[in-house]
């Protein structure tokens, strides 16, 4: 009978550097995300990597969101309680460009006439992206230097665009089928 390894301890292995683990993750090819919400009347806004998301459960559709503790857009979603998740198309990469900086604090992303929809949260959805969730925040976690988000997809859109693609800290576009 072959015995059973024990796991090792927790001194028992080497911890990955942060940096490390960070120029890992951008060898891998992720869609870019925009994720969007409003509170006291001011949308605002974030760009993200699909790897800052996963989902938690398809029935019913959850998704776990992780956003830097530090970041002045995880206060306020703990505030407005709602979100939407934005997979953004290749032509807009404008609007991604605008909201890549966590500082900002300019709603002039929001206010492109015909660019922002509402669905049923009240939080700006991105109008023609790929795919367009709108949800609200069930609970927060902290896990490290970050919070999660589990959130619940109360509406969905979706569109026959390309995704926008992020490798190796270049924004990309898929170029062929095989």
């Amino acid at each position: 009978m072959d015995q059973i390894a024990e796991h090792p301890s927790e001194n028992d292995h080497r911890d990955v550097a942060s940096a490390e683990f960070r120029a890992a993750l951008q060898k891998i090819t992720s869609a870019v995300i925009i994720i969007a919400s409003a509170s006291e009347g001011k949308s605002f806004g974030q760009t993200l990597t699909s790897s800052a998301i996963a989902v938690a459960s398809a029935e019913p559709p959850t998704l776990v969101i992780s956003l830097n503790a530090t970041a002045p857009i995880t206060q306020k979603l703990r505030s407005a309680g709602c979100l939407s998740v934005n997979y953004v198309s290749e032509d807009q990469h404008e609007i991604v460009r605008e909201l890549l900086d966590p500082n900002l604090t300019s709603a002039r992303p929001f206010e492109r006439k015909g660019l922002w929809q509402r669905q049923e949260t009240g939080s700006p959805v991105l109008s023609n992206s790929v795919v367009s969730m709108d949800c609200s925040v069930l609970d927060t976690l902290e896990s490290g230097a970050n919070v999660l988000f589990i959130v619940r997809v109360r509406s969905i859109m979706t569109s026959d665009r390309e995704s926008l693609l992020y490798r190796d800290g270049l924004l990309r576009r898929l170029d062929t089928d095989f």
